[in-house]
């Protein structure tokens, strides 16, 4: 968080000097100063999930494990990766978790999601689905920003909707703190049809500057295209 936020580096080593360093490669773009907070972690750096199609149309969907199959996402730290042109047919759609652990931080930073179809969901509306940005915390910290600058754009979403609502969620379980979780996510240009909870469902105070860009809806509640709970959202129809 603070200044320099979003910027994702890997560490080349330590110098344990009177001094201690962490020597990063390569270097900041913008230099981080006394208001930042850095988060030290294992990630995945420059992932693709691309082209892939899940259908589980016409299946018994018998599922004992919370009624759930078939979804596509990022459970551990992601960087600069993507979600692009997949395919799913009565899926659990696409989930970016992020979260804090008592020895572990799970971040989704300059993250893509775009192109993809979701189209039903695996037990609607008992399962989870369409597109879900999720967070959550089990303990107290003062924590860095879990989400940032993430682009969801140009994805369809019919008749699935994610855990807390919406065709497109942003979504918080477990405990949360005062702190931002998310910040700085596009949604743009995606198309949301046959949702009955809403169309794009941003749930808590604990999403930060979001910016919702000609996206367009049908066959959502009259008043439920967008309900909007963040801080500082900016709408544009």
């Amino acid at each position: 968080d603070g200044k320099g936020l979003g910027q994702a580096r890997k560490i080349v080593r330590y110098a344990n000097n009177s001094n201690p360093e962490i020597i990063i490669s390569p270097a900041w773009d913008v230099i981080p100063d006394a208001t930042s907070k850095v988060s030290i972690t294992r990630a995945i750096w420059n992932s693709y999930m691309v082209d892939n199609q899940i259908d589980i149309r016409g299946c018994l969907k018998s599922n004992a494990n919370l009624d759930n199959s078939g979804y596509i996402g990022w459970w551990s730290p992601s960087l600069d990766s993507t979600i692009e042109g997949n395919k799913q047919y009565d899926s659990n759609g696409i989930v970016l978790g992020t979260q804090y652990l008592k020895d572990s931080i799970i971040l989704s930073y300059s993250g893509e999601v775009r192109n993809n179809l979701v189209d039903g969901e695996y037990k609607y509306p008992a399962s989870y689905g369409g597109i879900d940005l999720w967070y959550g915390s089990w303990y107290e910290y003062p924590n860095p920003v879990l989400g940032n600058d993430v682009v969801v754009s140009h994805n369809q979403v019919r008749n699935a909707d994610g855990l807390r609502g919406g065709g497109l969620g942003v979504s918080r379980s477990w405990h949360t703190s005062a702190n931002p979780y998310w910040k700085e996510i596009l949604m743009h240009h995606n198309s949301v049809k046959d949702v009955d909870s809403a169309g794009i469902n941003i749930e808590a105070s604990f999403v930060w500057n979001s910016v919702l860009y000609k996206n367009t809806f049908e066959d959502v509640p009259a008043g439920k295209e967008i309900v909007d709970h963040g801080t500082n959202t900016v709408i544009v129809s």
